[in-house]
């Protein structure tokens, strides 16, 4: 904060950041402190060596729901098609199985049914070129990385191809080991410039539940059964079938939505009673 602070004016997003960090640090036990400071270390001076006067933002594992609400849509920056084969690598296992709940594991997999790497990633909002660049850096010191996106139309593809408007804004995200609750937010662009709510993001995902859940269960004109990766989460040992996950991400979409009318949809995704 000091260096930036030498070049360029602080402004409270710096200051936010950093309060961050520091509450996250002292959170961690003392033997994993430098595992969770050494990669935003890399990052600090990635940005700092070419002007870019941003701290990455720290948060906990808690606020996953949120991310996942307004952001659905995800993407691995690490692997080729080749290499994933559409398979569900580390990059899913390190975060939906170890660091989140039930609700939140069934809620990923109605937009996640497959992998996408970034040769499914659209045009729409460019990945600029500094985050391809920093994100190969830190591959070594994270479990796993995703890009999330609000893009629902791409859902569509894999579903029966209603038309939706294309929301535009991702996050570049990076997953520590299992051993640390925390995730790093290290960008978030745009392509046309604007950066649309929050709230409008979470919005426009429950819209989208509400008017197409029913295609969850309608075998054939639904999901693309061809596409379906995963069959309920397997290390928490509700392994079912191909169909019968169809139906249960029906039947789940529909308690979500009524805990989403019920002003619950976090605590829901959080797993809370």
């Amino acid at each position: 904060v000091g260096r930036i602070a030498s070049k360029h004016r602080l402004e409270e997003k710096h200051l936010t950041a950093l309060h961050c960090i520091c509450t996250a640090f002292g959170k961690i036990d003392m033997l994993k402190r430098k595992k969770f400071s050494d990669p935003l270390g890399v990052l600090c001076e990635y940005n700092y060596d070419r002007y870019i006067f941003e701290l990455p933002h720290v948060l906990h594992k808690d606020e996953l729901p949120s991310i996942l609400l307004a952001y659905p849509v995800w993407y691995n920056p690490t692997v080729s098609s080749r290499e994933s084969g559409y398979t569900f690598t580390s990059f899913l296992k390190s975060h939906v199985f170890h660091l989140t709940n039930v609700n939140y594991q069934w809620f990923f997999q109605i937009f996640n049914h497959r992998e996408r790497d970034l040769e499914f990633y659209p045009t729409i909002d460019p990945i600029p070129h500094d985050y391809l660049e920093v994100q190969k850096n830190l591959t070594p010191f994270f479990a796993s990385q995703a890009i999330v996106t609000p893009y629902l139309n791409r859902v569509a593809g894999e579903w029966a191809d209603p038309s939706w408007f294309v929301n535009t804004d991702p996050l570049g995200l990076c997953f520590y080991p299992n051993d640390i609750p925390f995730f790093v937010v290290i960008k978030r662009w745009s392509g046309n410039g604007l950066f649309p709510q929050v709230a409008d993001l979470i919005a426009d995902t429950v819209a989208w539940l509400k008017k197409n859940a029913e295609l969850l269960k309608i075998k054939g004109n639904g999901i693309n059964t061809s596409t379906l990766e995963w069959y309920g989460v397997k290390d928490r040992n509700f392994l079912i079938s191909k169909n019968e996950t169809f139906i249960h991400l029906y039947e789940f979409a529909q308690q979500f939505i009524k805990a989403f009318e019920q002003n619950r949809a976090i605590p829901f995704l959080r797993g809370e009673k």
